[in-house]
């Protein structure tokens, strides 16, 4: 869990920073930017001490209970970014050069996109890559430091071969190379083949499909690569002024080169979001997503597991405010007897802040209590019912033209039935961002 709430709290700075601190230029434009930041990342929980220790009286006592942390880091960071950005004609570019010096880690980062739109608009070539490298600090503070490069690049061929509808090819590689290696860190190589089609009929109705396979190889334990076969798709239909349902789809099955460690499995996901307006002001959203785990043979580690959450929010709109309420149930559940099966009432508040030209917030707060089947009453329960809190904020404020100020914020503390199970979880990201 660490190692992936690292990642994330990288990823989203990072995103953040792009995404709120780049305005739309002109064609052929070079955008220099530099950033300084903080990032912050801690667990909090309850440790339980069962060495002796003498009570007042001189007896023993056992079980003392006190507060620990773990897998905390403190990352000062400045970066600096060169951008060349060309999005008129038929050859359009956006390439991003970035370099960042931090206090545990320093990373350069080369990446951009490749769009051929010609006049004829019969044939579409669409090229990405990504280039990152990443060498962390003797005295770093991240749990996994071992330094690393990271490469990937895709090709995407499109024709159009009726009014509605392109037909396509998409290539995909990615590659992670590690200068030493851990449980959680090994080398990897994964390539996609697939072939695509969009049915695109006017701003009513469209759809993206692609269906292919590909294959993950990890040279350091061949037992855990995978072969797979894949087929997603993602819709939308608009009924009517201001309602629409939009549907993401997707089934993929492994098959790993060691049956023994894992077993083959397939993963069917299901995401509706069904929106409904009701005059300029108010409106429902209904959203469902879906998870289902399908094992070829069950183990005592892997089990079939269907996961989701229902949900309805009513929202209102003041102006450039926007505020929603969304009571949610979520579950996880099997048809075997297993540990972590749970049901999960929430309630979730939102508020948008959007379009002043000047600020953007994002914030959410849940609220909810999360039971477990298992009860604590029987023999070797390991997970205890809780209450939680999850506070999500994303925000950035624009002091001038060039100048703005990004944060992400994410707490989430969780109160349980078992005293020593108590635990909180924060990511904390902020930075300054001028462009030129």
């Amino acid at each position: 869990m660490a190692r992936n709430r690292q990642l994330t709290i990288c990823l989203l700075a990072g995103c953040l920073s792009i995404a709120a601190g780049v305005e739309p230029a002109a064609p052929a434009d070079l955008i220099p930017a530099v950033e300084v930041g903080y990032d912050r990342f801690a667990q909090v929980f309850r440790l339980t001490d069962a060495s002796l220790g003498e009570d007042a009286t001189g007896g023993l006592e056992l079980g003392s209970s006190l507060r620990d942390t773990t897998d905390v880091f403190t990352e000062r960071r400045a970066q600096g970014e060169l951008r060349y950005l060309d999005s008129d004609g038929a050859h359009r570019y956006d390439i991003l050069a970035l370099g960042s010096v931090g206090t545990s880690l320093n990373r350069a980062l080369f990446n951009g996109w490749y769009r051929y739109r010609p006049p004829s608009g019969v044939t579409f070539w669409d090229a990405e890559f990504f280039l990152e490298g990443r060498h962390f600090k003797s005295d770093s503070e991240f749990n996994l430091s071992h330094d690393n490069l990271r490469a990937e690049g895709r090709v995407h061929w499109r024709r159009r071969v009726s009014r509605p509808l392109e037909l396509g090819v998409k290539l995909r590689e990615q590659m992670v190379l590690y200068q030493g290696r851990s449980e959680f860190e090994m080398d990897q190589h994964r390539w996609t083949l697939s072939g695509t089609a969009a049915i695109i009929h006017g701003f009513t109705m469209r759809a993206n499909l692609e269906a292919g396979g590909g294959t993950q190889s990890i040279p350091d334990s061949s037992q855990i690569s995978y072969d797979r076969v894949f087929a997603r798709g993602d819709l939308y239909w608009g009924f009517g002024i201001g309602h629409h349902l939009s549907l993401y789809l997707a089934s993929e099955h492994r098959v790993f080169r060691d049956e023994g460690v894992r077993s083959p499995y397939w993963d069917f996901v299901l995401e509706p979001d069904l929106l409904f307006e009701i005059g300029p002001r108010w409106g429902v959203r209904i959203r469902s997503p879906q998870e289902i785990l399908r094992y070829d043979r069950d183990g005592t580690v892997y089990q079939d597991t269907w996961l989701g959450r229902v949900g309805v929010e009513g929202f209102r709109r003041f102006g450039l405010w926007e505020v929603g309420l969304e009571p949610r149930f979520s579950w996880q559940i099997s048809p075997y007897e297993v540990d972590d099966e749970f049901s999960q009432p929430s309630l979730v508040f939102r508020l948008e802040v959007y379009g002043t030209g000047r600020f953007w917030i994002s914030f959410s707060e849940e609220f909810g209590r999360r039971h477990y089947e298992v009860s604590l009453d029987e023999e070797l329960a390991f997970y205890s019912d809780f209450t939680f809190f999850r506070t999500t904020l994303l925000a950035t404020y624009r002091f001038l033209d060039n100048l703005s100020f990004d944060a992400f914020i994410s707490d989430e503390p969780e109160i349980h039935q078992r005293d020593e199970d108590d635990s909180r979880l924060g990511l904390y990201s902020f930075a300054l961002r001028a462009t030129f």
